[in-house]
Formats: structure tokens, C-alpha cells, sequence
């Protein structure tokens, strides 16, 4: 199966009242634990004065298209997900890709991940330790 979405890409997501852009940090690899082809993906928050904001890796306008201010990697909401799912909900233009990550930026929000292991759950620290280490940590 040929998929839209792999290492670097983005999908946009509606999420709440508002389409979210996410990075896919992983080509999709089997996840025995969950039974499914899993992908690590991350949303992208805007900086917003009085809200959170996760300072291990910001974006600014250039970084990806789709950012038009100043954003944040929101790495407390990183997750494993399905990439069967993900596709029939691309396929459902439910998910929309859209550009790819250049390797700079991508290489960024990967080390956020390292800057902090409790700023995402432990599902995430697991995933990442057995099944895209040491990979991971060399792109």
C-alpha cells in the first residue's frame, strides 16, 4: 500500500474548532505491544501570550508553509497512531497532507523529544526507545 504520509510529512488534522498541523516523525514500523503499524506524530500550537507554550523546539514563519506566526512543537500531545487509520482517513480527506518538513526542521523538533522525556507519556518514551532508536537519534 502506498501511502500519504511518512517520515517528515504533515497531515493537517481538525482538532476541536481548528485544523492542526502534525508532523510524522516515523515511517510507519510494526508497534507489537499496540498490533498495529505505528507512527509517531506531534502537533504544532500557536504561541499564544497568557497559554502554554513548550520552548524545546519553536517554529517561525518559513520553518513550513503552513505556519504564519510564531508556533511551538506541543510535544504533551505527541501519540502513536495507526497508520491504517491514518490512511483510510486520508483516503476519507478526513487528513490532509500537506508539505514536507525540511531535514533542519525536522531534525529540530526530533531533539525536542530528548530535551525532556517527561514532556510526553511514557507510550511515546517506549515507542521511541524499542522501535525507532537508534535511528531516531541519527537522521
Amino acid at each position: 500500500m502506498v501511502r500519504a504520509f511518512f517520515q517528515q510529512g504533515t497531515l493537517m488534522m481538525h482538532v476541536g474548532d481548528r485544523d492542526h498541523l502534525h508532523l510524522v516523525m516515523n515511517d510507519p514500523v510494526y508497534c507489537p505491544i499496540l498490533g498495529i503499524q505505528g507512527v509517531l506524530m506531534v502537533a504544532i500550537s500557536s504561541v499564544r501570550t497568557g497559554s502554554y507554550v513548550d520552548a524545546a523546539c519553536l517554529l517561525d514563519v518559513g520553518d513550513h508553509p503552513f505556519i504564519q506566526h510564531q508556533s511551538f512543537v506541543y510535544y504533551r500531545d505527541s501519540n502513536v497512531f495507526n497508520a491504517d487509520r491514518l490512511q483510510v482517513g486520508v483516503e476519507a480527506g478526513n487528513l490532509r497532507p500537506r508539505e514536507t518538513l525540511s531535514l533542519e526542521v525536522f531534525r529540530r523538533v526530533r531533539e525536542g523529544f530528548y530535551a525532556d522525556p517527561l514532556r510526553h507519556n511514557s507510550k511515546v518514551s517506549r515507542f521511541i526507545r524499542q522501535r525507532l532508536e537508534p535511528d531516531f537519534k541519527h537522521i
